[in-house]
This record gives structure tokens, sequence and C-alpha cells, in this order.
């Protein structure tokens, strides 16, 4: 029968195993077969016991000991089991005792074989320590055991105690505290959707990121990132330019533009902080096809300007020129506020006597695909934030307007290879080269609106993720569309998703939470995959399986989420309204 005792006094000399001595105390490295350990939670302190480990004393929540735990504590035998209130154990053991149980342990008695040449199983040291981890815990395995720690070499020693420690090893991903999360992010963020994005991939390399602040060691090499900053400042530049100009994007010559598209260029390498493309042939070789991917670029946007009716009518607006910034603030409690801060590269607007329709673009040099179920698993917020902001700010300088989404897409800065069985005419692949840089994203399925996009079109769209059926209607298969009322939908569950992922990295979410899809896993260019630990070998890692799902199911998703979400609300406000008249 174990023996409950409440702990009172602190210096307790029988709670230095859990308060006071170190770990190198504990293993006694002058006489290992004294040595101990501590087994933090119940599931550990079962796998222990299985394993012939003989436990010492338990420590431990009053509540855990008069419930969860009573069959693990009479499986102890007659032991002390010390039990505290929550608050006493954390001043106690210096954190938060979260897992339930500490037991503190001797490792099994080791048997003396009656001699070590009888097991001529391991030819090899290799194969020795490979039975440690995964072969049967018999007389042969204590008595290697035994014989390994032995060595007098310190190091060889640590690296056995790790093996046999293997099996018992598993990943908890424990929250930090408040106050911590507090103290890493402060109580007023400025977050960026890509920080919402890293945390939604996972919570532990957000944390890496943005509360111990890692970087990857920097180089002197020209990268994919650089390029990508180049693109954009020479668009910024390029759409000043032809703002200032007598022309706009629907008349300029194709030569003012391209002699404007090449001074963009000039200007934005030789302003790139630390560039010197020139000091070598393949930097100028760089340089030159840089050049001609960005003119083949504004070729492009200006094409697709002028099949539509959609008029550029902003670049480069931070949240930050906005008016009307309320959907950029989100509380997460009563004392933490997150502001969001971004960028939209570029806005256009069609607009008639009654309404505005908005097209928010964002440029990518990289392989950047829109795809609705990343919104869902909030890996994809920017364009939605984009859009939503647009259309309050317009909403505060239209009041009398209706303000409608037009469309979100994605144009990726690229020069495409195009492949045919035939050889292709000049206006062929000025056509092939148009369709294949389409922008990629979400369109609105009114009529008005995405033939406001591309005007003449038939079939395929060269301009729209929009296919269009012979009887007029749109190919839904074919085709990347949504409502007016589904873009609302997409809207108010982007909002709440800001909302969980900003609630959880204030309740201390840092657990290590890949997910893997049927095309990839957030491990595969994670910069963080030497510091994780990630291993799906290990019990509890693992990842977030994302299954694909149709248009309809991933909407049918985000409605069932808000209706839930709504629910819990109003139950939370029928709470605080009884305490209220209670008091």
């Amino acid at each position: 029968m174990s023996q409950r005792i409440k702990i009172t006094d602190f210096m307790a000399p029988e709670l230095d195993v859990y308060a006071r001595l170190t770990e190198n105390q504990l293993l006694n490295r002058a006489h290992p077969e004294e040595g101990m350990f501590i087994a933090e939670s119940p599931k550990v302190i079962e796998r222990a016991l299985d394993a012939g480990c003989i436990p010492v004393s338990l420590l431990m929540e009053t509540k855990h000991a008069q419930g969860e735990a009573k069959e693990m504590i009479e499986r102890c035998g007659d032991i002390p089991v010390y039990t505290a209130e929550f608050d006493v154990l954390t001043k106690l053991t210096g954190f938060a005792l979260t897992r339930g149980a500490l037991c503190a342990m001797y490792r099994p008695k080791l048997q003396e074989p009656e001699h070590m040449e009888a097991h001529t199983d391991f030819y090899t040291k290799e194969a020795a320590e490979d039975y440690l981890v995964f072969g049967p815990h018999e007389e042969a395995w204590y008595a290697l055991a035994r014989w390994f720690l032995q060595e007098n070499d310190m190091q060889k020693q640590e690296k056995i105690r790790k093996l046999l420690h293997a099996p018992y090893t598993r990943y908890e991903g424990e929250p930090i505290s408040r106050a911590v999360a507090l103290a890493l992010y402060g109580r007023h963020p400025y977050g960026s959707i890509t920080r919402l994005e890293r945390f939604a991939a996972c919570a532990y390399a957000h944390f890496l990121q943005y509360g111990l602040k890692l970087t990857e060691r920097e180089t002197s090499a020209f990268e994919s990132v650089d390029m990508g900053n180049i693109y954009h400042t020479a668009l910024e530049r390029y759409s000043r330019k032809l703002e200032q100009s007598e022309y706009d994007w629907f008349v300029v010559p194709d030569a003012v533009r391209r002699q404007m598209a090449e001074n963009a260029m000039q200007e934005a390498i030789a302003g790139y902080p630390g560039m010197a493309v020139c000091d070598t042939a393949e930097n100028a070789y760089q340089r030159k096809r840089m050049l001609a991917i960005f003119d083949q670029t504004v070729w492009a946007l200006t094409r697709q300007v002028r099949a539509g009716q959609f008029v550029p009518e902003k670049f480069e607006v931070t949240f930050d020129e906005l008016e009307g910034k309320e959907s950029l603030e989100y509380r997460l409690s009563h004392d933490v506020t997150m502001r969001l801060e971004g960028r939209i590269d570029r806005l256009d607007t069609f607009e008639d006597e009654n309404k505005i329709s908005i097209k928010v673009i964002d440029y990518k040099s990289g392989n950047t695909k829109f795809d609705l179920i990343r919104v869902y698993r909030g890996l994809q917020l920017q364009l939605v934030v984009y859009m939503d902001a647009a259309m309050e700010m317009l909403r505060g300088q239209h009041p009398k307007k209706e303000i409608l989404p037009g469309g979100i897409l994605y144009y990726h800065i690229d020069d495409p290879v195009l492949e045919s069985d035939t050889p292709l005419s000049d206006e062929e692949a000025e056509q092939a080269l148009l369709f294949a840089l389409r922008p990629d994203g979400l369109v609105n399925s009114g009529e008005e609106i995405y033939r406001a996009m591309d005007q003449n079109f038939e079939g395929k769209s060269q301009m729209i993720p929009v296919e269009i059926k012979k009887n007029g209607e749109i190919s839904t298969a074919r085709s990347k569309v949504a409502s007016t009322e589904e873009f609302a939908v997409i809207t108010r569950y982007v909002e709440h998703e800001i909302r969980q992922c900003g609630e959880a990295i204030y309740a201390g979410n840092i657990a290590v939470n890949p997910y893997r899809s049927d095309i990839e896993t957030s491990c595969t260019y994670c910069p963080y995959a030497s510091v994780c630990g990630m291993d799906a070998k290990i019990p509890g890692y693992e990842y977030r399986q994302f299954a694909s799902m149709k248009k309809e199911e991933v909407l049918d998703q985000m409605q069932t989420e808000l209706a839930r979400n709504r629910g819990k609300e109003e139950q939370s406000d029928e709470m605080d309204e009884g305490t209220a008249e209670r008091h």
C-alpha cells in the first residue's frame, strides 16, 4: 500500500531528486548501478515499470493521486507518493507539471551472466548496440548492457545510456506558458500574413523563427529570393513611370513600354542592396536574362489589362496606407491585440454607376499556385486578406456603392517553355505564351465581372482561369471561380482562421506538427529540419494528414466551422450574461 504524503516542506531531503539534484548527480557516474532517473508522465512511468525499472517515489497533483493515476500508484507498490496542488508543484520543480506525474526510479537490476563468451551472436559493437535498442529484455540483454556500462570511456558510456533510453523516448509537444509567449511576442504584435501561414504549417517552425528568432546563415550568393525582390521593385518602378507619363496601360506604345521596362529594371538592379551583378560572367548573363524576362512580363501584363475593363489603380499598397483598418486588427484576449501588416502588389478596379469590383494581383517569382484547400488549412491566407482590406478601403471611399470581389490572382513571373508537336506561327506562339503566363487564382463567377477581365474570349480564357462551355455556362470543373456569396464565406473563414492561429500562438503552442498532403510536406524546404528532431519513427512525432477535397467540400467545411464557432461564442455570451445577473 502506497504512502500518501502531502508536501509541507520544500526543503525536505526526500524531495531533492525532484527539485535540487542535477542529472549528473542522479546518474551517479561513480556507481552507475545506484543511479536514478526521473520518468515523466503516466505513460512513460508505465513503460518503465514494464521494462523492470524500480520505483522509489512519486510526485503528482493531489487530483491525479485521487483519480486517473490510481492504478499506476497501486502498481508501484509501497512507496511514498508526494502530493500537492499545481501551483505548489510548479514552485518546487521550477516548471509546470503539465504531464501529471513524476516518478524517481532505479534502472532494472542487471543479471550476472555465467560468462559473456556464451553470447556469440554479436560480431561487432555496432550489432551489439542495435541489440540493446531492438532486442528482447532477456538475460543476454542485461548482461550486454552491464558490460557496456563498465566501459571506462565516459563518452562511450554516455552513448550507451542514450541507446538504453531510446526505447522510452517519446515526443510530448509541451506548450510554453502564456507568460513566456507574452515575453517573446509582446502584447501588441505586428504580424505578417506569412508568419501566420508559417504557424499553420508547423507551430515549432514559427516558434524558432519568430520566438527564438533563428535565422539561416547569410551567404553572398544571388538567390531566387533576391531575384523576386528585384522583379517586385522593377514592377513598382515601371508602374510609377507609366503613371507619370502621358500614357496608361491601355495605350502605351510598344517601344515606349519596352524602354520604360528596361529603365525600371536597370534602376531596380542598381539599387538592390549589396548587388554586384556585373562582377562575374555568370551574373552578367543572369542580368541579361532578367531584363528579357521582365520585358516579357510587362508585355504579358499589358495584354491582360487590355483584354478587359479593369483599370490598374494602386501599386505596392502597404496596409498602413489603407483607410479604415478594422479588418486588420484582431483582439485575441483582453490584453493582446494583433495587427496584420502586408503589401498589396497591384489593385485593379472595374466601376459602374452602382458598384465597384476589385481585382487583387500578387506577383510571384516562385511557382505558387492558388489552392482553396491551402486556404482552408491556413497555408494560403494572403490574397484573401488583401481582398478584404482593399474592399474595406473602398467602402470607406465610396459608401454609396456596392463593393464586390472581382478576383484574387497570382501572376507568376517566368519564362515558360512552349511545347508543341508542330511548328508554331508567330501569332500561335504569342497566344500560347499568353496562356502559359495566365494568372492563377479565384475569379468571381458573375458574368459581368469575369467578362470585364477578358471581354471576348470563347472556350478557355488566356487571361484568367475560366473556361466557358459551348452553351455559354462556366465549366466549373475547368475553372477557378466562386460566387460573391462564396467569397464572403471564404473571407469570414480566413478571419476566423487568423484569430485561431493568433490565440494558439499566445496559448504557447510550439508543437512539432508538420503537415503532409498528397504532393508535399511542410518539412521539405523547412530551414529548421536539423533543429526540430522530427522523426516519424519516434512515438509522438507525426504528420497532420491533409486530404484532397473538392471545392464544394472545402466550402462546406468552412461553413461548418464558422457555425460551430458562432455556437461557442453565443454560449460564452450567455454564460457572461448569467454571471453578470448573479452579481
